[in-house]
């Protein structure tokens, strides 16, 4: 029994179809693989990137907080010296007063 021409052609052309196809799919098939090593890479530098970030942030915070505290020691400070100054103030406006009488 003989297999037409025409048959065995057409079974070398679906052969070289699908050869080509399959080359295509692998080909794809290893683009995209490397694409994703390539995304996965890129991710785990974005995720070591952020945990940087929020302990970058976390220093900041803390040294905020710091200065939070020191601005409050300082306004304190400058209260307690507001009211020393006055306190002053009138000392000295008090013994003036009274140099001035005595210089009368």
């Amino acid at each position: 029994m003989d297999i037409p021409e025409e048959t065995v052609t057409d079974t070398y052309a679906e052969i070289n179809r699908l050869k080509e196809k399959l080359e295509y799919d692998w080909f794809t098939f290893e683009s995209v693989s490397f694409e994703n090593l390539v995304l996965k890479k890129r991710i785990e530098e974005l995720e070591e990137s952020c945990q940087l970030m929020c302990e970058v942030e976390r220093n900041l915070q803390q040294k905020i907080s710091h200065f939070e505290i020191d601005n409050a020691a300082w306004q304190k400070l400058c209260n307690e010296l507001r009211v020393t100054n006055k306190t002053n103030v009138r000392k000295i406006k008090n013994l003036y007063s009274q140099l001035r009488r005595g210089n009368k």
